[in-house]
């Protein structure tokens, strides 16, 4: 009797696993990201899933923007975080954060004292632009940003990422223009100060197949229309370490 009890518990257990499976409470969720994106959205944005739905996988992948679309088409990821994709008839692009953009500078300069900068006060300093791939980027945003102010920056190099362009930047007398999201970051030599006057925002987008909803995709967009990824929503200390407190709606 025992012996067929127990049968029955495991042919119960994997009638519900398998009913999970097919409503896409369990299983992994492959998800790619590219730049600046993975520095708050995207961690908040799985840490609140995997909350919701503890039993499910992730996998988290650096791609470039056209290789996130073309694995959107062939069903190797199911969503991917960038800014500025282009436009695809069967990829849909959501917005899900805006972010103020910050100026860094390394602290030892005078400009690193006040409290917050000017387009004009920027560009005084040999600028450092990121990424050199995948336009258009954030480095032509930044760009036009400046060229909205008629003011033109002496522009330094273009580094390759996030990260190298806050090393190079920190290595001498230049300026770069970051995200709200990398502002949060603690950076050696570096102080992130606010720009007053900057005429745009640096949004962060998601992009996912407008043919292929998988259900465990279902589950993350819900998720991720639940939850606030602005960066002004965050207790952040930006010369200190960074706090992150995600705030919640239902979940």
């Amino acid at each position: 009797l025992q012996d067929a009890q127990g049968v029955l518990a495991h042919a119960s257990l994997a009638v519900d696993r398998t009913r999970a499976a097919h409503a896409g409470e369990i299983g992994q969720l492959d998800v790619a990201f590219f730049g600046s994106p993975v520095y708050l959205a995207v961690p908040v944005a799985l840490r609140a899933f995997q909350r919701a739905l503890p039993e499910t996988e992730i996998s988290l992948t650096r791609m470039g923007k056209q290789e996130q679309i073309n694995a959107l088409r062939d069903g190797r990821i199911h969503i991917g975080f960038a800014r500025f994709y282009p436009v695809e008839p069967d990829i849909t692009v959501e917005k899900v954060a805006d972010e103020r953009l910050f100026a860094a500078i390394p602290q030892d300069l005078a400009l690193a004292s006040g409290s917050e900068v000017t387009m004009a006060d920027v560009a005084t300093l040999p600028l450092v632009l990121f990424p050199s791939g995948d336009r258009p980027s954030f480095a032509d945003a930044v760009l036009a940003a400046f060229a909205e102010m008629a003011i033109t920056p002496p522009v330094h190099s273009t580094a390759v990422d996030t990260t190298a362009g806050l090393a190079l930047t920190a290595s001498g007398k230049r300026c770069s223009i970051v995200p709200e999201s990398v502002a949060a970051l603690r950076f050696p030599t570096l102080r992130f100060l606010p720009i007053a006057d900057c005429p745009i925002r640096a949004q962060i987008a998601c992009a996912y197949s407008s043919e292929r909803k998988a259900p465990i995709l279902e589950h993350f967009l819900n998720c991720l229309h639940s939850i606030s990824l602005d960066p002004g929503k965050f207790a952040t200390q930006r010369d200190t370490d960074s706090v992150f407190e995600i705030e919640k709606k239902g979940i």
